[in-house]
């Protein structure tokens, strides 16, 4: 490169004596010089154009006489400084695209291993998809038979469904029909144990003439009535309510009293003395000689005194005198009395069952006739046959069976209802 760096390849050569001559023109036209710097100071990615050939200029003008010349040395200096400043950007160029493909290879190279790191991951994620699509084609095929038991399975589950529906439609007919039947039913069945309990009470009443048992059998009938909670009832309920107050106002009967009496009176009747017997034991007891007038007697008197006293007290005890204006009833021998004690316990036992079952009847006449008994048979001078007489005075004058009320008009109600229907 011996040529000056400012001097084109394909410029004509030129004597010094017209260089110099130019130098003026060049430094008021530097028109080719920025081709030439903006060639050689281009970026590293930039590539090295061939110069193109400058246009000639025209020739410059002659040097008018009299104009001093640049001297040699002077233009030889700046050609070599625009050398050396051409060299020195040269140089950072090749610099500057040296670093720059230094760096290039660098990233290349990271890039290189980012894409066998990505190409290992990806033959990785490959085969697991691989693996994937393999099981995912196993648990298709066990997903198809699942499905396909699973349908066979709902296809038999709708069968079965079918016919529970029916079953269940049957049965819902079968209960709608039976319901209906039951709720008729149980209303007649209400009924019919009202008209038995209105019966049991009328029965009860005047058969046994238990008016607390009746009075009972009304409260369950109208206990019955009350569940049923029809309004059609109500005047039943009312003439039941009345029939129970009529029931309440009859008097109480102390049955139990009445019956321990009547026990009394058959347990004290074995020691009630007979008619006559008490009169034989006055006169014995009259006759008796005193112990003192006994031992007046000489214990030692002669044989023919106390044989002539023994035959007076045995004559005497055979003979009585005495005067009654009153008839005389007949007296039973001593050998009945416990024939008359049986029958009068008897009497007694029926007088107790006619009071159990509230027969006045039988009562009163069971009564009347111990009474007489006790007033024809027993001593009635005795204080124990006078307390036994009394006591059966008091029981006769008792009423065990006062007139019950009429408690029959509830179960014709009914009846009538019933029919009506």
């Amino acid at each position: 490169m011996s040529s000056s760096p400012d001097k084109p390849e394909n410029a004509p050569d030129t004597d010094p004596a017209s260089v110099v001559a130019t130098q003026p023109a060049a430094a008021a036209s530097p028109e080719p010089e920025p081709e030439t710097a903006s060639a050689v100071t281009a970026g590293p990615d930039a590539e090295v154009a061939e110069p193109r050939p400058a246009p000639t200029p025209p020739p410059p003008p002659r040097p008018e006489a009299g104009e001093h010349e640049e001297p040699e040395s002077h233009r030889r200096s700046t050609a070599l400084g625009l050398f050396l400043v051409f060299l020195l950007l040269l140089v950072f160029l090749n610099l500057g695209v040296v670093y720059w493909l230094w760096q290039a290879q660098t990233e290349n190279t990271t890039r290189i291993q980012r894409i066998d790191a990505a190409q290992g991951e990806a033959r990785g994620l490959t085969e697991t998809i691989e693996q994937a699509r393999t099981g995912l084609t196993t648990l298709a095929g066990d997903l198809d038979d699942t499905t396909q038991f699973l349908n066979q399975k709902a296809a038999r589950l709708e069968r079965d469904l079918s016919v529970a529906t029916e079953s269940i439609s049957v049965l819902s007919t079968a209960s709608q029909q039976l319901r209906a039947k039951v709720e008729g039913g149980a209303t007649a069945w209400r009924l019919d144990a009202v008209e038995q309990l209105l019966m049991t009470a009328n029965e009860r009443l005047l058969l046994a003439n238990d008016a607390r048992s009746a009075e009972q059998a009304l409260a369950l009938a109208d206990a019955r009535l009350q569940a049923i909670a029809d309004p059609a009832w109500v005047e039943l309920r009312r003439q039941i309510a009345d029939e129970m107050a009529s029931l309440r106002a009859m008097p109480e009967i102390d049955i139990t009293a009445i019956s321990l009496k009547l026990q009394a009176l058959s347990d004290r009747a074995a020691g009630l003395p007979l008619a006559g017997h008490l009169q034989r034991d006055q006169r014995r007891a009259d006759r008796a000689v005193p112990a003192d007038e006994q031992s007046a007697t000489p214990a030692a008197a002669p044989w023919h005194e106390r044989l002539w006293k023994k035959t007076q007290e045995a004559v005497l005890s055979l003979v009585t005198i005495r005067q009654n204006t009153t008839p005389t009833a007949p007296l039973l021998p001593p050998d009945l009395h416990g024939l008359l004690v049986q029958n009068l316990r008897l009497q007694l036992e029926a007088a107790r069952t006619a009071l159990l079952l509230r027969d006045a009847a039988q009562y009163d006449n069971a009564l009347r006739t111990a009474a007489d008994w006790v007033q024809r048979y027993l001593g009635t001078e005795d204080p124990s046959v006078q307390a036994a007489a009394e006591t059966l005075a008091e029981l006769r004058r008792m009423k065990i069976s006062p007139t019950p009320p009429d408690i029959s008009g509830s179960l014709r109600r009914l009846r009538q209802l019933r029919d009506q229907g």
